[in-house]
C-alpha cells in the first residue's frame, strides 16, 4: 500500500501537468472558434453591408473621374509649359476653357516657382472667371505648393480632403476641396511652377449622402487621421479644421481604429456592432505620397446580438466536448509516461558512469595542456639561460684584459715606490705616468664595453622576463639582441646581414619580439646550412604603411621539404628529436606573433633555394587584458650613434 501511494501521487501530478496547458490552449481555441462561427453566421449581414460599401466606393470613383488625366493634360500642354509671367495669354485661355468644360473644379491655378499665383480661374455656377492680376495671392507657404514643388516630372500630389481657405480663413459656407498638384517643366527641362486643381469635393460627399442604405446601416468617410469627413452626425465632420482632436473615430472606437488603419479592408465586431471598411485612393502608383480615405459601414449592434449568442452557445458545446475527450486521452498518456520514467532512471545511471569517464578524460587533457605550457615556459627560460651564458662569455674578454692591465699597473706602482726609496729620477716618473695613462685607457675601454653588454642584457632580460608594453626602436632592439646572443648562435663560416629602417618605432612588446627574432635567426643558423660550407641569413624590417611593419628573415640554405612545411608551427613537431629538439621553438614563435604582438607570420620555402619567414606587425599592438594591465612610460635612450642602414656581423 505504501508503494502504491507515491505512484498515484505522481500519476495525478503528471495528469495535472498535461491538462493545465491543454486547458489554456482550449481556452484560446474557444476565442478563435467563437470568432470563426460568428463570422460565418454574420455572412448575410456582411453581404448586405459589403454591397453598400461597394456602392459608396464606386460613387467616389465616379466623382473623382479622370482627375489624374486632367492634370497631366494641363501640365504637358505647351501653352503652360512655355508660358512666362510676361507672356501667359495662352495659359489663361487654356485654363479658362478647361474649367468651363469640366465643371467639377472650383479653382484651376498656375503657380510660379516662387509660389505666386500667375493664373487663377474660379468657377461660379457654370461660368469660369479669370481672377484679375491684383487679386492673385501668395501661396508659397501652403502645404500643397511645397509638396508639389518637390515632385519629379510625371508625379502627382493629391492633397488631403479639407475645407477651402481663402485669405487665411476657412471659406464660408464650407467648401470641401481636394487639390491635385503636378509640376510644370519647360521644353528645356526648367521648372516652371505647378498646376493646381481644386476639385469640388462637395459633389462627391453629396452623392454619398444620397445613397439608399438600409436603416440598420450607417456610412462614414474618414481621413487618414481618423477625422470624420462624412457622418450621420454633421457636427462630427471636419474636426481637424477646427482643432477638435476629440472628433476622431479612434477616440470613440480605439480598438476598431487600430484595425482600420493597419489594413486596407476588412471586418470586425465590437460593442457597437459589425464594422466593414475599405480604403479609397484617387489614384494608384501615381505618386510616392498617395492620399487615402477610409470608407466605413456600421451595422447596428441589435441586429447581431442574437447571432452572437448562438455562436457562443455552439462554441461552448464544442469546447466542453473536446475537453472531455482530451481528459481520458491524458489518463492513458500519463500511465505510459510513468513507465518511461522508470526506463529514464536506468538510463540516467548509465549516463552518470559515462560522465565520470568523461571527467577523467578531461582531467587527463588538462594535465596534458599544463605539461605543454610548462614545456613552453621551459623553452623560454632555456633561451634566457643560453643568453646569459653568451653574455658571460662575452664579458670574460674585456674583464680579463682589465685584470691583466691592473696587475701590470700594480707592479709598476711597486717599482715606483722602490724608485722613491733609492732616489727617483725624472725619466722614471715620466715613464710611469705614460704607462699609467695607457693602462687606464685600456681599462676604461674594456669597462665601457662591459657596461654596454650589461645594459643590453638588462634590457633584454627585463623585456623577456616581463610582458611590459612600451615604445621602442626596432633597430635598437635587434642590435641589443645580437650584441648579447650573436656569439652564442653564430657559426664562424656563416654571416648575418641586417637591413633595419633606423626610424621604425613600435608601440608593442619588445620582450616577445626579441624572443621571436632570436628564435628565427637561431633556427636558420642551426638547420638551414647543414652540409653547406658557407651560408647567409638576412634580417630586414621596413614600414609598409602607417599601420603595419614588415619583418623578413631569409636564408640561402637547403630549404624545407614541402611535406614538412605545413607542420613547422605545430607544437612538439621537430625533425631533431634525437638531437635534443623539443618542437616548441617555432610554435612559441607563432603564438607570440599572433597572440601577443597581434600580427601574422608566414613561411615559404623551396628545396635548394632557402627559406623566407615574413612577419607583419601592427605599429601599435592591440591592447589585451592579460598583458596591457598598466601602460608604463619609460624615457627612451637617445641613439646618437651613426649607424649604417646595412650592418654585417
Amino acid at each position: 500500500m505504501t508503494n502504491q501511494e507515491p505512484s498515484l501521487y505522481h500519476l495525478r501530478k503528471r495528469l495535472l501537468n498535461f491538462i493545465a496547458p491543454w486547458s489554456v490552449l482550449l481556452l484560446a481555441l474557444s476565442f478563435f472558434l467563437y470568432d470563426y462561427l460568428l463570422d460565418n453566421k454574420l455572412s448575410p449581414l456582411q453581404e448586405t453591408a459589403s454591397g453598400s460599401l461597394n456602392s459608396a466606393y464606386e460613387t467616389m470613383a465616379r466623382n473623382f473621374g479622370d482627375l489624374a488625366t486632367d492634370i497631366r493634360f494641363l501640365a504637358h500642354n505647351k501653352a503652360i509649359r512655355n508660358a512666362t509671367p510676361d507672356s501667359k495669354q495662352g495659359a489663361e485661355a487654356l485654363l479658362q476653357d478647361f474649367s468651363e468644360a469640366s465643371g467639377i473644379y472650383d479653382q484651376v491655378r498656375w503657380l510660379g516657382p516662387d509660389g505666386k499665383e500667375l493664373v487663377r480661374v474660379e468657377t461660379f455656377g457654370s461660368q469660369a472667371i479669370r481672377i484679375p492680376e491684383e487679386q492673385l495671392q501668395e501661396k508659397s507657404k501652403r502645404y500643397y505648393f511645397i509638396s508639389g514643388m518637390a515632385l519629379n516630372p510625371e508625379e502627382i500630389y493629391f492633397s488631403p480632403l479639407d475645407l477651402n481657405i481663402e485669405h487665411g480663413a476657412i471659406q464660408t459656407p464650407h467648401n470641401p476641396v481636394l487639390r491635385a498638384v503636378s509640376p510644370i517643366h519647360t521644353d528645356h527641362g526648367e521648372h516652371n511652377g505647378v498646376i493646381v486643381l481644386n476639385y469640388k469635393a462637395n459633389l462627391m460627399l453629396q452623392a454619398l449622402r444620397n445613397l439608399h442604405l438600409p436603416s440598420s446601416l450607417r456610412l462614414h468617410l474618414l481621413n487618414s487621421d481618423g477625422y470624420w469627413l462624412l457622418s450621420n452626425h454633421p457636427k462630427d465632420e471636419w474636426g481637424f479644421m477646427f482643432k477638435r482632436s476629440n472628433l476622431r473615430f479612434g477616440v470613440r472606437h480605439p480598438e476598431g481604429w487600430d484595425r482600420i488603419i493597419n489594413t486596407n479592408y476588412g471586418t470586425f465586431t465590437d460593442d457597437d456592432g459589425l464594422w466593414l471598411f475599405t480604403t479609397f485612393s484617387p489614384t494608384s502608383n501615381h505618386s510616392k505620397d498617395d492620399q487615402y480615405w477610409k470608407l466605413v459601414v456600421n451595422v447596428e449592434p441589435t441586429a447581431i446580438s442574437a447571432i452572437q449568442r448562438e455562436a457562443l452557445a455552439s462554441t461552448l458545446g464544442l469546447i466542453i466536448t473536446l475537453w472531455v475527450i482530451l481528459f481520458f486521452a491524458f489518463i492513458r498518456i500519463a500511465r505510459a509516461d510513468a513507465l518511461k520514467d522508470t526506463l529514464n532512471a536506468q538510463l540516467s545511471a548509465r549516463s552518470g558512469e559515462l560522465e565520470h569517464a568523461n571527467t577523467l578524460l578531461q582531467e587527463s587533457l588538462d594535465n596534458l595542456m599544463r605539461t605543454q605550457d610548462e614545456l613552453v615556459r621551459a623553452e623560454k627560460l632555456s633561451s634566457l639561460g643560453m643568453m646569459v651564458a653568451g653574455v658571460a662569455h662575452e664579458l670574460n674578454t674585456p674583464l680579463g684584459a682589465s685584470l691583466v692591465t691592473l696587475s701590470s699597473m700594480q707592479r709598476q706602482a711597486v717599482e715606483l715606490k722602490e724608485a722613491f726609496a733609492r732616489g727617483l729620477r725624472r725619466s722614471d716618473m715620466n715613464d710611469y705616468f705614460a704607462r699609467f695613462e695607457q693602462g687606464a685607457g685600456i681599462i676604461l675601454s674594456n669597462l665601457n664595453r662591459s657596461a654596454q653588454l650589461v645594459h643590453s642584457f638588462k634590457q633584454l632580460a627585463t623585456d623577456r622576463a616581463g610582458a611590459e608594453r612600451r615604445v621602442f626602436s626596432l633597430r635598437g632592439l635587434i642590435e641589443d639582441m645580437l650584441l648579447t646572443t650573436w656569439l652564442r648562435i653564430h657559426k664562424r663560416e656563416h654571416q648575418l646581414v641586417t637591413d633595419i629602417d633606423p626610424d621604425l618605432e613600435l608601440d608593442s612588446y619588445p620582450g616577445a619580439l626579441s624572443q621571436v627574432l632570436e628564435n628565427l635567426v637561431n633556427n636558420a643558423m642551426k638547420h638551414a646550412f647543414q652540409d653547406m660550407p658557407q651560408g647567409r641569413v638576412w634580417l630586414s624590417a621596413q614600414r609598409r604603411n602607417d599601420q603595419i611593419a614588415e619583418i623578413e628573415v631569409r636564408d640561402n640554405g637547403a630549404g624545407i621539404p614541402p611535406e614538412i612545411l605545413p607542420k613547422v608551427f605545430d607544437p612538439f613537431f621537430t625533425t631533431k628529436r634525437n638531437q635534443g629538439g623539443t618542437g616548441l621553438g617555432l610554435h612559441l614563435t607563432h603564438q607570440l606573433v599572433t597572440n601577443v604582438l597581434g600580427g601574422t607570420i608566414n613561411i615559404s620555402s623551396a628545396i635548394g633555394h632557402g627559406c623566407v619567414v615574413k612577419i607583419e606587425l601592427p605599429l601599435h599592438a592591440p591592447a589585451t587584458e592579460e598583458r596591457d594591465v598598466e601602460q608604463k612610460e619609460e624615457e627612451k635612450e637617445a641613439d646618437t650613434g651613426t649607424r649604417d642602414a646595412s650592418i654585417t656581423y
